[in-house]
């Protein structure tokens, strides 16, 4: 039986690896291997700078604060952190317009540079 990345690209390969070394980190440090939404929910709530109890609106905030940080400067821009610590960003353009699986691709290479960047992973 061949392996899952035999048919892939050398970046394919590569960002596969690199996400299964985040989700790893992720894994050892919660229990829990989450998806996409679960790393864009912690990188939004490493942001914020607190950990708690956060309601289902809360939650969702957080995983757009993810994706506004790793997308920051590319299809969002940061405004402000309001008086209860809230990131505000504006958009600079429309990742909507991206194809599902690009954009499936693009937040992985954003969320594996983040965590490289905090020096999380190598």
């Amino acid at each position: 039986m061949p392996l899952l990345t035999d048919n892939l690209s050398n970046n394919d390969k590569i960002l596969f690896a690199d996400w299964i070394k985040v989700r790893a980190v992720v894994h050892d440090l919660t229990g829990k291997r989450p998806d996409i939404n679960g790393m864009l929910y912690l990188i939004g709530m490493n942001e914020f700078g607190t950990v708690k109890e956060f309601s289902k609106e809360e939650k969702q905030d957080l995983m757009h604060i993810g994706l506004c940080t790793i997308f920051k400067d590319i299809f969002y821009k940061f405004e402000y952190k309001d008086e209860e610590g809230w990131l505000h960003f504006e958009p600079i353009t429309d990742f909507e317009r991206i194809e599902i699986r690009e954009q499936e691709n693009l937040i992985k290479e954003k969320v594996i540079a983040y965590f490289k960047s905090n020096n999380l992973i190598e």
